[in-house]
């Protein structure tokens, strides 16, 4: 007895298994579609040695993003992905243990998200490559964009290392910490609320930690339009002044933009740290980019 193709898309087991990736043309009128690949093993899949995890590039052309893969001049299966098509892999299993992450070729630069599950991986340190952390088996995403141009993927490979951690799973009941530059790139109004770059959070909250001590006139911030969150700013650890509600914008979809002009009593000596807070929602919290104005 065989299996029909509505009876197989229907089965959990098969997604798991299997993946499709669009490939385009590249003579004619350059057509593209989708090709179903075993995601696991075997001589087009994810690769899994003791020396490292290898991830071909053509597997972040799947069902999250309109980017393509086509055949380079090497007759070898590229991923091409830019700001509006990012590269975006269907979460794949991963850990326990540190991985350093690769990009291969090494272009840039390049702005890219990573997921424990459907959250942010917390910041634990810098480095310009990053080391992963597991404590046990987790789900991994990832999406890469360029923030400009086009960028080709070969692959993306996870070395075990012994480095100290520049990521980690967030933990239960914890607030979620990222660096300034990890939303320095601006966002668009009406831009996807999980697109690449942007940081999603549990109820537990966003750290953002800033490079140094900072007076400013006003902060720009793009959020998940249908959220209200607080947003209060501290200085070597303790609140300060400055606290602004932001609420909820359902009159656009996607990311919000939201301009908080500040008062010169509202952080008179600076501050170095700023917490968003969900107040209301839906659940899913995203901040797309935080920047302060001079």
């Amino acid at each position: 007895m065989f299996v029909s193709g509505h009876e197989l898309f229907a089965m959990p087991e098969f997604h798991r298994v299997y993946q499709w990736i669009r490939i385009e043309g590249t003579v004619g009128n350059r057509s593209h579609g989708e090709v179903w690949l075993r995601r696991e093993g075997g001589k087009v899949g994810i690769v899994r040695t003791p020396e490292r995890i290898s991830v071909p590039g053509y597997f972040f052309t799947g069902e999250n993003t309109g980017a393509g893969a086509s055949i380079d001049a090497r007759g070898k299966l590229i991923a091409y992905v830019s700001e509006d098509k990012p590269g975006d892999i269907v979460p794949f299993v991963i850990g326990p243990g540190r991985f350093r992450m690769r990009i291969t070729p090494a272009a840039g630069p390049l702005s890219v998200s990573l997921h424990c599950g459907p959250l942010a991986m917390s910041r634990t340190g810098d480095g310009i490559s990053p080391v992963l952390e597991f404590r046990q088996p987790a789900l991994l995403g990832v999406v890469i964009a360029p923030r400009r141009g086009t960028a080709a993927i070969e692959s993306v490979e996870f070395e075990p290392v012994t480095a100290a951690p520049t990521f980690r799973c967030t933990s239960g009941g914890e607030r979620l910490v990222v660096g300034a530059a990890d939303v320095s790139i601006g966002k668009r109004e009406g831009d996807a609320w999980a697109s690449a770059g942007s940081v999603v959070f549990g109820l537990q909250g966003l750290s953002v930690k800033l490079d140094h001590v900072t007076r400013t006139k006003s902060i720009e911030l793009t959020v998940d339009n249908n959220d209200t969150y607080i947003l209060q700013a501290l200085l070597r650890g303790k609140p300060v002044a400055l606290t602004r509600t932001i609420s909820a914008q359902t009159n656009t979809r996607g990311l919000a933009i939201h301009t908080l002009s500040l008062a010169s009593d509202d952080a008179p000596d600076g501050f170095d740290e700023i917490w968003m807070t969900p107040r209301a929602g839906d659940g899913h919290y995203s901040l797309g980019h935080l920047s302060l104005v001079p």
